[in-house]
């Protein structure tokens, strides 16, 4: 398999929840998460963290992680991903085919579900140039919702809803933030994870978490507890 590269964008600046991306969750720095899920993948060759704040990579000190100081200018909350993404590939001077983005804002995301969405990506029979995480009739006040053909793709007349709690209907797929994977190439060419024939990967709503606000950060930290009270049990 090629080079695939997981990357952790984390920015210092947070208006929901201030130094959300370092904030202890269940003891551990929320920033560390998607490294310690990323690390256990089977497919991942290289980890690397982006961040405005040298205070921030100094998390990573002692681990075996890529560690990008970017400018101010591309760490706003109004700036693109993608700038970040390039960005970081130009600091790596390496060749990776495709890229991994992992949030520290859903720490509850499972790498058994990364690499399964890594192995849809990568196969070559199955022509697909870019995967995100979906989650199935999630309870959001304000959301995008995506049309889907029946494999999973998003559908030729791509258009993402703006919905509200007023036109939120049931049994539909929603963005989730968890996982973003695409083949580097065109992710270049069409500067976005998402686009026309994009595969969406459901997973569980057990696992979907989206810090922004000191609410979804509890109810996180409550599913988390919860889940390994039961494998305790167990």
């Amino acid at each position: 398999m090629s080079d695939i590269l997981c990357l952790i964008p984390a920015r210092s600046g947070s208006k929901g929840l201030k130094n959300k991306n370092i904030k202890l969750f269940n003891g551990i720095p929320l920033i560390l998460y998607p490294y310690n899920i990323a690390k256990q993948s089977r497919f991942i060759t290289d980890i690397a963290i982006t961040s405005d704040s040298k205070k921030y990579l100094n998390f990573f000190k002692k681990k075996n992680i890529f560690k990008i100081l970017r400018p101010k200018k591309i760490s706003q909350s109004k700036s693109k991903i993608y700038d970040v993404i390039i960005h970081a590939l130009t600091k790596l001077k390496k060749h990776y085919e495709y890229i991994v983005l992992l949030e520290p804002t859903s720490p509850l995301t499972s790498v058994k579900e990364i690499d399964k969405a890594i192995q849809i990506l990568t196969s070559k029979k199955n022509n697909i140039n870019s995967v995100v995480s979906v989650v199935f009739n999630h309870k959001f006040l304000s959301v995008f919702k995506i049309d889907l053909n029946k494999d999973l793709r998003i559908k030729n007349n791509f258009k993402i809803k703006d919905l509200n709690r007023q036109n939120f209907k049931k049994k539909e797929y929603y963005f989730s933030g968890n996982f973003y994977a695409a083949k580097i190439e065109y992710l270049k060419k069409v500067k976005s994870f998402i686009d026309k024939g994009t595969y969406c990967f459901p997973i569980k709503d057990s696992i979907h978490t989206d810090i922004d606000d000191i609410k979804d950060f509890i109810s996180a930290e409550c599913i988390l507890k919860k889940k390994l009270y039961r494998f305790k049990k167990n």
